[in-house]
């Protein structure tokens, strides 16, 4: 009996996004709407991890700006010494039909490499499996979304969404986000 409980509970979990009229593209929509305010900084860290096991600590300072609907970032890595005072700057457009603007800030040349057309969807951000496009935030419209289930992760429940580029010209056939429901993260 209780095993019937538990697999009625896990279908109704699953179908209560459905049931509530969501589709995908509405909740990725619902997460490009969020309050997040207007000014945003972060600090990240990024280990980069070869096939022998070698790892690479990069760590970066990020800074955000909603311009109306677009937003302008920059990040600078601050360490390792190598790399630090490199910058990233973007300006994504919220209008799908709009290319987005990056420059890459390079210290050692001195010089600003704009990153556009086609590298910006093969050639590889610092060195990690990232493309520059992948940091970029994509405008809903860009890709077909899809729910594919819900599902609970650290004891949150979440959303599983299947986004689907609609550039052919992309690398990858799609991405798969968890998208928790409490704050749309």
């Amino acid at each position: 009996m209780k095993r019937l409980s538990l697999m009625l509970l896990a279908l109704s979990m699953a179908f209560a996004a459905q049931a509530a009229g969501l589709t995908g593209r509405d909740i990725m929509q619902k997460v490009r709407n969020r309050a997040d305010g207007d000014t945003r900084y972060a600090t990240i860290e990024m280990t980069l991890v070869q096939r022998s096991g070698h790892k690479r600590v990069r760590k970066l300072e990020s800074w955000a700006m909603d311009v109306g609907k677009d937003t302008k970032k920059i990040m600078f890595f601050t360490y390792p010494g190598d790399v630090k005072g490199t910058g990233f700057l973007t300006w994504d457009y919220d209008n799908a039909n709009k290319v987005d603007d990056k420059w890459l800030y390079l210290p050692a040349m001195k010089k600003t490499r704009r990153i556009s057309g086609k590298s910006s969807k093969t050639d590889y951000f610092m060195g990690s499996d990232f493309t520059y496009n992948d940091m970029n935030t994509r405008s809903v419209d860009e890709e077909t979304h899809k729910l594919l289930r819900e599902e609970v992760v650290g004891g949150k429940k979440c959303w599983v969404v299947q986004s689907t580029p609609k550039d052919r010209d992309e690398i990858y056939a799609y991405r798969i986000t968890w998208i928790r429901q409490d704050c749309l993260m």
